[in-house]
């Protein structure tokens, strides 16, 4: 039996107080709680970790009549009293204070392609990697801020504090930065220690956990062959054979893609090769 909810969060009195409880509670608590499905409009749901965590406890204790602390309903009308629109976010609060490397974390993190107190003073991506390569090379600021960056967004994917919409913004910052950093980075040259064949499975398009892959091995001494997005298994089983690959790194986003990679998997199995492909 699966569960479905509408979440009614576009109503015309949009009000903080109603933002913070579709998103606190109407979209995070069923989630934990054995939720399947939501029918709702993500442009209008804020990211839980964007929150003050006072306006996330707020609407909680006034869902689940909580009266630690007094009337949860007395407590809402005080704080959001006069807010309109979205909850006040915190995370923005000392972008101007943090260093370069930190900067393009928030950025990547935040899904945003400049970051800045005011909008005149906004500092471009292209600027922020600039400013980083004076202390960093191209290949220490994707594994030390990238990565770390990206590891973030992927442990508040799994901690449902961050939705799929705001996932791809950061996924969108992460590919023009990588895209900026790829054409600077030295190659080493010297023997190859092997080669490796990268794909993203049928039916995804997601590739920047494979080009990063691409980037960081071929720079340490590794062949690699990136076939691309959409690659059925037969393509990618040709590949490995044609140019003896070592390993198999496969590439994929969405729940079906698991299967792709499985199903990738069973018939190299069949055809008993030795190679363990593993998901990027």
């Amino acid at each position: 039996m699966k569960t479905i909810l509408g979440v009614s969060n576009t109503p015309l009195a949009w009000t903080a107080i109603r933002a913070a409880c579709s998103t606190a509670f109407f979209m995070h608590e069923p989630v934990d709680h054995g939720l399947d499905m939501a029918i709702v409009n993500c442009t209008k749901i804020y990211s839980l970790y964007k929150i003050p965590q006072e306006e996330v406890d707020l609407p909680r204790k006034l869902i689940f009549r909580d009266m630690s602390g007094g009337d949860p309903l007395q407590r809402c009308m005080e704080h959001f009293a006069g807010m309109m629109g979205r909850p006040q976010a915190s995370t923005t609060a000392h972008v101007d204070t943090l260093s370069v490397e930190d900067k393009l974390k928030f950025a990547i993190i935040n899904g945003e392609k400049a970051v800045g107190e005011e909008a005149q003073k906004l500092s471009g991506l292209e600027e922020l990697l600039e400013e980083a390569l004076k202390q960093y090379t191209p290949l220490d600021l994707i594994n030390m801020a990238l990565l770390d960056a990206m590891r973030t967004v992927g442990d508040l994917f799994g901690a449902r504090k961050m939705q799929l919409p705001s996932v791809l913004d950061s996924a969108s910052v992460m590919k023009q930065a990588v895209a900026y950093l790829e054409p600077k980075v030295e190659k080493k040259s010297g023997a190859q220690k092997g080669t490796i064949v990268l794909a993203t499975v049928k039916d995804d398009v997601h590739d920047i956990g494979k080009n990063l892959v691409d980037i960081i091995l071929s720079n340490n001494g590794y062949r690699v062959v990136n076939l691309g997005i959409k690659q059925p298994a037969d393509n990618i089983i040709r590949a490995t054979e044609e140019h003896r690959a070592n390993a198999i790194g496969l590439s994929g986003v969405l729940v079906k893609s698991r299967s792709r990679r499985n199903m990738c998997c069973r018939i190299l199995h069949r055809q008993h090769c030795s190679i363990r492909p593993s998901g990027v």
